[in-house]
């Protein structure tokens, strides 16, 4: 929409001062500096002028960084996403993780135990360490390295929870 203000403004702009110059130039040759004649001998003129405005309105109205919000919020927004999927992934219990092996990858360094799952906005990496008993959930980055996006105590067992129904 910016470009298309900008393009009416141009054309505008070049057929008003193209016709401004004309009448100029008519008004210097003749000598008379008082605009005579009907509203349709400067019909063109005007429309141009209206032209050109049109096109300022259109290009002032409508910025060109409209569609960078747009991607800054969806950015943020599949940030948060991933932050809430580590965090989901990290509070899971390390017996829920080994049950659903297919789900979840295990590999076994020198730190403690290594988890890595597909969330479907990239793969999640979760380090259980042996030495202090935390979890951190992290992603790579293109580089390789790690971008930390939760870490909280190493839950070994969930607690199971007894439900009672009364009738």
């Amino acid at each position: 929409m910016y470009l298309l203000g900008v393009i009416i403004a141009a054309f505008g702009g070049i057929f008003t001062a193209i016709y401004l110059f004309s009448f100029l130039y008519n008004k210097v040759k003749t000598g008379h500096f008082i605009a005579s004649g009907n509203i349709q001998g400067h019909f063109i003129g005007i429309s141009m002028i209206l032209l050109l405005c049109l096109g300022l309105f259109i290009s002032f109205t409508h910025p060109t960084n409209t569609n960078q919000r747009v991607n800054a919020n969806s950015m943020s927004s599949e940030k948060e996403t991933l932050k809430s999927y580590a965090k989901t992934f990290g509070l899971k219990s390390v017996d829920e993780l080994q049950q659903k092996s297919n789900v979840y990858s295990s590999s076994q360094i020198t730190e403690g135990t290594l988890y890595s799952w597909n969330s479907g906005k990239g793969i999640l990496m979760r380090l259980d360490t042996n030495s202090d008993g935390m979890t951190t959930v992290y992603k790579l980055d293109n580089d390789n390295n790690k971008i930390v996006l939760w870490t909280g105590k190493t839950i070994f067992q969930r607690t199971k929870v007894n439900r009672y129904y009364l009738n």
